[in-house]
């Protein structure tokens, strides 16, 4: 879906998404965050507070195997 991703894009800000739910369909939703010019910083600041507070978390697949636990 590229043009959700337009305006970071065009204007070459600094932006990264972050999956934060799913709808009734099991579709995941994103969060974007798009930064000001040249602050990369900021962005990922944002992403990772929101992993802490696990706002930000991909959930594991039905099917999925831990190889770090065997």
């Amino acid at each position: 879906m590229c043009r959700h991703n337009f305006l970071g894009n065009l204007t070459g800000l600094p932006a990264g998404t972050a999956p934060v739910g799913q709808d009734v369909d099991g579709l995941p939703i994103g969060l974007q965050i798009i930064g000001d010019a040249w602050d990369e910083a900021i962005v990922l600041g944002v992403l990772g507070h929101l992993e802490r507070l696990e706002v930000a978390r991909v959930p594991r697949p039905k099917a999925a195997l831990d190889l770090l636990s065997l």
